[in-house]
């Protein structure tokens, strides 16, 4: 099939201030020990549930796609792609590519890729190549063609179903470039022979070749099923039968049940519930079978994949820390897998499948700089574990730091943490179950030892529910004291002189601007930041920002300054308010000015030309996106936008502090009152302070590693990354490269590039001023240390100064009669809520 279409490349620019707060799950009881805290005496034997013994196999796949693994038949089958050897790489020219390293140039686009489909034993013998095809091939004119294996099946018999995708492309004529796509089902036999291929643009194929094919099964009839946005089937022999719409939802997910027929996944709503339903495929009908609903256990939400079934289980799916199986008789998840009981890494699974007799084969991927390479493992039943002679520690939480819970598991002899995941106890329809049981818990003295929080802590602690945890900070015990600490992030946690709550990492959001216009500060009142504004009446002061926005934006970063939740009270009626009122007035109502959301790589090129014209010309005086995720290079970095020297200056809010705190990672972690176990938990949580992976990052200089982000409590560490970014690049060991943002030479945008020691030339006076100074260093610790506020959000508060914000916007109410309507609104709320 040909079809003609533009093209135009899209960029999606990624920014922070998206965290995921609370889980929503389904119904079920936490595990481990019922008792919060319980102890295991030496000798005796507790509860330790669903651990299995991870067995890697002795094979390393590169480059491997998600189309999954299937076990059948004693064998695993995965998709993945033989690397060729690469062709010369041609030199760069001016454009697309000029500016990187010749090592990644050939890595990205030189070394040509061969899809291939190979299986081994379940111990990793006997590997085998069952099919492949050549890979990208180029002609001349602009046609390319590039062919791919989308979705496999299996069967215990060693028949293979395949769903093969070859794109062909014509870029002759740029204005009108030609596309054509054709995909086929092949089911191969078990000794390789082709049993039949089917076009799917023929009529054979019913004329589907445009599809994006999610997942290829077959049920114990052997009729073939395709999901893509509908799901399409077609017999035994590989003729199209008919395609199936679900009229109520979006068809999310497909799988084979343990009885051998084909189920998929919708979730469908019922009021203000929204749950997910299964319902089987009747193929003779041509229709769905009565639904089977979801009743908990688990998640099973709108992004979930579901794998094969087996045994007693209906299908199987990944939820959070687990592996759980559906009981068809009840629609409830049942976990079957614990991954930090087990002590198993689970971060970058990409795929599972159940194993026949029991056990699974897990995949799970690793990305490096130049590679990509997939670990297969085999997971079998320890029936025999125990928690014999150590200490059970519980720890409470909604999302917690799971790789830290399992490093101190590894490392400790006389404990281990079993996490209850507070997530289960919510319903489909209800994600509020798992907070009011934790609430239920914590406030009733039945809390777990440890309790790690999306954010504060501050309702628990003035309910006496949380153990002070100044005598710890104090002692220096387990490795920590309180000196080493940044003092204002601990404040934030702090409650008439005592320390509730600890925030291992954080991110700090600020404003960067030129220090020839700011001034060396720690932060900024809304009326210093007008008077220096009207310095500048031609320019805006952040790009792009409305009066609505701003202080919408003002009130999500600032909003514990007018609540106190444990007193019930509020002041939007103060002075403070009333200037952050008028403060927004200052921005134009509707958004304007240089440029607009760039959609395609040259828009967006452009669009970073003309913002950094615009910062250096001083038509816009701060830079917004300035979150302080880790690196201590973030002023420096603030130069190179600017083009010159710049200070941080933090945000106009309330008491004219400076950056906005948030929780990164784990979040905050406090220590129930009523635990027994108050000295091990505190050790636990000293070992998440001073973890420190900068070794295994991707470029040396950051206070934590580059893909957890955040900035560690722990000031040593930030002195470890300074001392290392100080050092200068000659003398610097490039075991791994790292990124550098650097000006490009023609005056254009800054560009992210990678560095290795072939890249950096020390007659580029850029390169040999990377090192920072102590200058640098001190501009980002008082980014840090000035930070004095948490970020905090309430959507009720938030819609009430949305709505009240309109009359003062339109001129209809001054800014004391709007704060004296949102504070009456306001007070009645948060009275009634507190």
């Amino acid at each position: 099939m040909k079809i003609r279409k533009r093209f135009t490349a899209a960029v999606t620019l990624l920014s922070l201030l998206s965290l995921t707060l609370l889980g929503c799950g389904g119904a079920g009881k936490p595990d481990g020990p019922d008792a919060p805290g319980a102890s295991g005496a030496p000798g005796e034997t507790l509860a330790f549930e669903n651990v299995y013994t991870e067995t890697p196999l002795p094979i390393e796949l590169t480059r491997v796609n998600y189309n999954g693994v299937r076990s059948a038949g004693g064998r695993v089958y995965f998709s993945g792609y033989k690397t060729a050897p690469p062709t010369e790489v041609p030199p760069a020219e001016d454009g697309e590519g000029a500016e990187l390293p010749r090592d990644l140039l050939e890595y990205i686009s030189f070394q040509p890729m061969i899809p291939a489909l190979i299986s081994c034993k379940l111990d990793g013998s006997d590997t085998k190549t069952h099919w492949e095809l050549p890979p990208q091939s180029a002609a001349d004119g602009g046609v390319s063609e590039y062919t791919q294996l989308t979705a496999f099946d299996a069967d215990a018999e060693g028949n293979l179903w395949l769903a093969i995708l070859t794109t062909r492309s014509d870029d002759a004529d740029p204005a009108d470039p030609i596309y054509e796509n054709e995909l086929s089902i092949v089911k191969l036999a078990p000794d390789g022979a082709e049993l039949f291929n089917t076009d799917l643009s023929s009529p054979e194929g019913g004329g589907l070749s445009e599809l994006y094919v999610q997942a290829i099964l077959h049920d114990s009839a052997g009729n073939i099923y395709l999901q893509a946005q509908d799901i399409h089937a077609f017999s035994a022999d590989g003729k199209y039968a008919f395609t199936l719409r679900d009229a109520s939802s979006y068809i999310q997910a497909m799988t084979a049940t343990n009885e051998g027929e084909i189920i998929y996944l919708v979730q469908e709503s019922a009021g203000a519930s929204v749950s997910g339903v299964f319902k089987p495929i009747d193929f003779a009908a041509k229709a769905a079978g009565a639904a089977l609903k979801y009743n908990g256990g688990g998640y099973l939400g709108s992004n979930v994949s579901i794998y094969p079934g087996s045994g007693e289980y209906m299908f199987y799916y990944l939820y959070q820390t687990g592996i759980y199986g559906m009981d068809r008789a009840t629609m409830t998840g049942v976990k079957i897998v614990d991954f930090i009981n087990s002590d198993i890494s689970y971060d970058g699974t990409q795929s599972f499948a159940p194993i026949d007799g029991g056990g699974f084969i897990m995949m799970v991927q690793s990305s490096g700089r130049m590679d990509t390479t997939t670990a297969v493992s085999v997971l079998t039943e320890d029936k025999n574990a125990s928690l014999e002679g150590k200490t059970v520690l519980t720890l409470g939480s909604f999302y917690s730091d799971v790789a830290a819970v399992m490093r101190f598991n590894k490392a400790s002899r006389t404990a281990r943490i079993i996490v209850r995941d507070y997530s289960e106890y919510n319903t489909g329809g209800d994600n509020t179950g798992g907070q009011t049981q934790f609430d239920m818990d914590v406030i009733g003295g039945r809390a777990p030892d440890i309790i790690a929080l999306p954010g504060s802590a501050a309702k628990y602690a003035a309910k006496g529910a949380l153990a002070d945890l100044t005598p710890f900070l104090e002692s220096g015990k387990h490795g920590v004291s309180r000196e080493d600490l940044f003092e204002n992030i601990l404040a934030l946690g702090s409650t008439d002189g005592k320390v509730f709550q600890i925030m291992p990492r954080f991110y700090i959001m600020t404003l960067a601007g030129k220090q020839s216009i700011f001034g060396e500060r720690d932060g900024i009142t809304a009326a210093e930041l007008s008077e220096i504004a009207d310095k500048y009446p031609d320019a805006s002061i952040i790009q792009n920002m409305t009066a609505s926005s701003w202080l919408s934006y003002a009130m999500w970063l600032g909003m514990s300054n007018y609540i106190d939740w444990e007193a019930g009270t509020c002041s939007f009626d103060s002075q403070e308010f009333i200037d952050a009122l008028e403060f927004s007035r200052r921005f134009p109502k509707e958004s304007g000015g240089i440029g607009g959301e760039p959609f395609n790589q040259s828009a967006f090129l452009e669009y970073q030309r003309e913002m950094e014209g615009a910062y250096a010309e001083d038509r816009v005086l701060l830079y917004s996106n300035t979150t302080f995720r880790g690196s201590v290079r973030l002023a420096r970095e603030m130069d190179v936008i600017f083009g010159e020297k710049t200070t941080l200056v933090g945000y106009p809010a309330a008491g004219g502090g400076g950056g906005i705190v948030m929780s990164a990672g784990s979040g905050v972690y406090a220590i129930s009152e009523s635990s027994p176990n108050k000295d091990l938990s505190w050790e636990f949580i000293c070992s998440v302070i001073t973890y420190n992976d900068n070794n295994e990052s991707s470029g040396g200089g950051r206070v934590m590693r580059f893909d957890d982000g955040g900035i560690a409590l722990d000031k040593r560490l930030f002195d470890e990354a300074a001392r290392a970014e100080m050092v200068p690049l000659e003398e610097r060991d490039f075991t791994n490269p790292m990124y550098v943002l650097r000006p490009n030479p023609d005056g254009g945008a800054s560009a992210r590039i990678f560095t290795s020691p072939g890249d950096i030339d020390m007659t580029d006076p850029y390169f040999a001023s990377y090192a920072l100074t102590e200058d640098d260093i001190a501009r980002a610790f008082r980014a840090i240390s000035g930070a004095n506020a948490m970020m905090s959000s309430d959507e009720q508060i938030s819609q009430i100064v949305t709505e009240e914000a309109e009359a003062f916007f339109s001129g209809a109410k001054t800014a004391e009669e709007t704060a004296g309507i949102i504070q009456s609104r306001a007070s009645l709320y948060v009275s009634e809520t507190s």
